[in-house]
């Protein structure tokens, strides 16, 4: 896994960030509950930080809202999950389900992590186990990395396929591979010690989720320099 940061500029980071964050709808109903004005993705990851990591330091449970507003903010993006997936939540019948379940996170989860990437891979595959909506097929890992994110904001990063691009890995089955979470994990806790000057310049924001969101802005551009570079020999070769 390579290092994309090099040369990136930090002062466009928000506002590239907000580019790219398309479909999200600040007035979508399951932001509701939340009784926040929200004009961005951003806005509701801060929300959202706070109010749930306040729920599993201080609660039995994280609630119901937060859990359903969570998985929009990690699946607004894509349609199908979006119709598929977060879209039920809407109904009693599930809500019901979801808070049963929302009850044994404690028992679960450990309220502190350690930066041990065996340990991290085993708490994902425990997530499971929670039998939560969007998290319970077995390599549902970007889904189920979310919400270890929103419990360990400094330590666990969101795992899913556009930041996998932005390091190098071309394997689009990739974010479905435990030997690949592993393998981010520590690189991520690599590039956030080697970029960390940078990761601290935003306040409000754990060094972890800002290395997320610069790898995020970038994702692709390594995959679309090869593809121009491969291009580029092609019609050299061609030309001889």
């Amino acid at each position: 896994m390579r290092d994309p940061l090099i040369n990136f500029n930090w002062d466009t980071l928000c506002s590239e960030y907000d580019k790219h964050c398309h479909g999200f709808d600040p007035d979508s109903p399951h932001l509701g509950e939340l009784k926040k004005a929200l004009a961005s993705d951003r806005d509701l990851y801060s929300v959202l930080i706070e109010r749930i990591g306040e729920e599993f330091r201080k609660s039995t449970e994280i609630s119901y809202c937060s859990y359903r507003a969570m998985v929009y903010w990690k699946l607004y993006s894509q349609p199908i999950a979006l119709t598929n997936t977060v879209d039920p939540l809407a109904t009693n019948p599930q809500k019901t389900q979801v808070e049963s379940n929302l009850k044994r996170v404690r028992d679960v989860l450990p309220v502190k992590v350690k930066r041990d990437s065996v340990f991290i891979c085993r708490l994902i595959e425990s997530v499971g186990d929670l039998q939560l909506p969007a998290m319970t097929w077995e390599k549902a890992y970007p889904v189920r990395s979310t919400l270890l994110h929103f419990l360990y904001p400094n330590d666990i990063p969101v795992f899913d396929i556009m930041v996998l691009q932005a390091v190098g890995v071309e394997d689009k089955k990739a974010n479905h591979d435990l030997s690949y979470f592993k393998r981010y994990l520590e690189h991520a806790w690599y590039l956030e010690q080697k970029h960390r000057k940078a990761l601290s310049a935003f306040p409000g924001l754990s060094t972890i989720r800002v290395l997320d969101m610069a790898l995020w802005v970038n994702r692709g551009k390594q995959v679309s320099f090869k593809k121009k570079h491969q291009a580029e020999r092609s019609s050299t070769s061609s030309d001889s």
